[in-house]
């Protein structure tokens, strides 16, 4: 008997897979970066700066349209300058290129170099103008974040982020050295707005702002002494 049943079940046919439905064009996280490891940035060769979040690629909604129409919006996009803020902009579709039509990935990785060099250019752009303008500096860091996240290994990619990061390291010393400034901490005692000052200039020795703050705190200083030997 457990023979026959043995053989009758090898015999009974198996059951057909459900069918499911096309799939849409993913959202793609990355071009080269795994979900679960954000790159890091190295500095002068030496230590790893703050892990890079990953940037989520808006979700692109293909449809039926055909590749030419895909390119030609891309194409568009780029030439506007529209690089990565939604899903009709170049860089969201050059990556659903990639992941449907994988067979043309070599237009998609023209158009998204393209884009990266684009992405850089915006960037630069944004920290020379991170001084006077307070939102220029968190542009310049999605600028770098996207482009890291399109093209973690490209070295204009790791370049902009190292400036960022240094650019950013120097805004929180002159916030701190503004902060102190107009607290009355001068530096007498070796801390205060000076040491502050002193510090974004290690960081970035042409950072106007702190140049202008540790002017400002050496002339509190001249006054305080100037009233000191008065009294």
């Amino acid at each position: 008997m457990a023979l026959l049943a043995l053989g009758l079940a090898a015999c009974s046919p198996s059951p057909e897979p459900a069918a499911s439905a096309p799939a849409p064009v993913p959202a793609v996280a990355t071009a080269a970066v795994p979900a679960e490891v954000a790159p890091s940035v190295v500095i002068a060769g030496k230590a790893p700066a703050e892990p890079v979040a990953a940037w989520q690629a808006p979700v692109v909604a293909l449809g039926d349209e055909a590749l030419p129409s895909v390119r030609r919006r891309a194409a568009q996009a780029l030439r506007q300058g529209r690089l990565y803020r939604s899903a009709d902009d170049a860089i969201p579709l050059y990556l659903a290129i990639q992941a449907r039509w994988g067979e043309h990935a070599a237009t998609a990785r023209r158009g998204l170099q393209q884009a990266l060099q684009s992405l850089v250019a915006e960037g630069e752009q944004r920290l020379a103008q991170a001084e006077q303008q307070d939102d220029a500096l968190e542009q310049a860091r999605e600028c770098a974040m996207v482009a890291l996240s399109v093209a973690p290994e490209d070295p204009r990619a790791r370049a902009l982020q190292q400036r960022v990061v240094i650019a950013q390291r120097a805004m929180s010393f002159n916030r701190a050295g503004e902060e102190a400034l107009g607290a009355g901490q001068l530096g007498e005692d070796g801390a205060g707005a000076m040491a502050d000052f002193r510090q974004a200039l290690a960081l970035d020795p042409t950072n106007a702002r702190a140049r202008q703050g540790l002017a400002a705190a050496e002339s509190g200083m001249i006054r305080r002494a100037e009233v000191a030997a008065e009294a």
